[in-house]
């Protein structure tokens, strides 16, 4: 009676632990991205600002363009691409999550439009007010146009 009831399991779609956990993985491996495709709008770690003292050597540099939502800082770098550089601080903008949405669309941004911002430029964008709406088209627009002036 006992084997009746272990081989009724199986046939009703039980299975060992061991096998749920590797369809899990494979579930879960076909749903990641793959690291290229995950790269294709971030920016490499040379065409980042990472240091304080990097940020600091552009702001002293003072070369402003302002607008009343961001000011842009730039500065020559002597070398063959830009650097980015974005500072969106908790004091305009309270919450995390809308902070970090902010700045993966300025990344965004930077990253399709490169040829707009020149070459050889560490550019630093800081946020000076908090944004109404957090909205693509709308960064574009100043970003691009803050880049022209």
């Amino acid at each position: 009676m006992l084997k009746e009831k272990r081989h009724m399991g199986f046939a009703l779609g039980w299975q060992p632990k061991t096998a749920k956990r590797f369809l899990k993985e494979d579930v879960a491996k076909a749903e990641k991205p793959s690291p290229r495709k995950m790269k294709q709008w971030g920016l490499s770690r040379r065409e980042r600002l990472l240091s304080a003292s990097q940020f600091k050597s552009v702001y002293q540099q003072r070369t402003v363009v302002k607008d009343n939502l961001i000011w842009m800082y730039k500065m020559p770098n002597g070398l063959r691409f830009n650097r980015l550089g974005i500072s969106v601080g908790n004091k305009f903008c309270a919450n995390i999550v809308q902070r970090n949405k902010i700045k993966k669309i300025i990344r965004q941004i930077f990253q399709r439009n490169k040829q707009c911002f020149g070459k050889g430029v560490d550019i630093v964008l800081v946020l000076k007010k908090n944004p109404e709406t957090v909205n693509y088209t709308n960064f574009t627009n100043l970003i691009l146009g803050l880049s022209k002036r």
